[in-house]
């Protein structure tokens, strides 16, 4: 079978306008800030919070409880390590408590003033929670699970379909903890369990309820894009070629996928025997 090409179309271009420059541009101003935070440099970070609230707003104290979540779910930080990092997140106004069960994989953050449903936020961590899950030494990395949003998202879909028979909803949009102007395009899966709906985030290492996810990412429903697993089922034998070609990238078909299935499916017609 030959290898199917896909044309450049508007999806490329706006993709490129929209979130390649403004994730270049985010994430040199994150590391400004989060450089001047280390070294307590009062002066840069009063500019750059400045600079960011012509943007948007800026979420310090999210960005601590994700911040603090994404510790939780690593494999960086010692019992001792976790349990002053515990101590500094209850200072916060907005949390009252944390409960931290580490033979589970159990976080639980209670929180104050309806910050989010019922003021509890609850982390499962997917490590823990899915044995079967193959990524262990990655997804507890810090660092080495950041960027592999996209396409592990894609591999877990299918696991989740194998082993447990979920059909998760795949789904892409902006996400920043800390500032709009930091905001990256992110792939997550949604799923319901007992008729409620939650998040699990590979680069977060994280299974949780979505509006407390949402609340910290900072995600607009209303901006993102979601594929439901079959229709991802339907497209895989089109498109998994041109992923691991690299001829199309993996954010590209999870924010343009309409647009991109609907060019492709035009230029396999028209090459079609019978169509001039």
């Amino acid at each position: 079978m030959n290898k199917p090409e896909r044309p450049r179309n508007q999806a490329d271009e706006t993709f490129e306008q929209l979130f390649i420059e403004a994730e270049k541009q985010g994430q040199e101003w994150k590391e400004k800030y989060y450089k001047a935070l280390s070294s307590g440099d009062v002066e840069t970070l009063e500019t750059l919070i400045a600079e960011a609230k012509e943007v948007g707003d800026v979420y310090k104290n999210d960005n601590e409880i994700n911040n603090f979540i994404s510790y939780f779910t690593s494999s960086a930080f010692s019992y001792g390590e976790m349990m002053n990092k515990i101590v500094a997140l209850e200072t916060l106004p907005e949390v009252d408590r944390v409960e931290y069960n580490a033979p589970n994989g159990v976080l639980k953050i209670y929180t104050k003033d309806g910050y989010v449903r019922g003021d509890l936020i609850t982390v499962n961590l997917l490590s823990k929670s899915l044995r079967w899950l193959r990524y262990d030494e990655e997804i507890t990395s810090l660092t080495r699970r950041v960027g592999q949003c996209h396409h592990r998202s894609l591999e877990l879909a299918d696991n989740l379909k194998y082993e447990l028979n979920l059909s998760p909803v795949i789904v892409t949009g902006q996400a920043s903890s800390l500032a709009e102007k930091c905001s990256v395009l992110h792939t997550w899966l949604e799923v319901q369990i007992q008729g409620k709906p939650y998040v699990l985030d590979y680069t977060m290492n994280a299974l949780i309820d979505k509006e407390a996810y949402y609340k910290i990412k900072h995600v607009k429903e209303n901006e993102t894009c979601r594929i439901d697993y079959g229709d991802y089922m339907y497209d895989k034998p089109i498109i998994r070629p041109l992923l691991e070609s690299k001829e199309l990238k993996y954010k590209q078909y999870l924010f343009f996928r309409d647009e991109i299935m609907k060019d492709l499916k035009k230029e396999k017609n028209g090459n079609e025997p019978g169509n001039i």
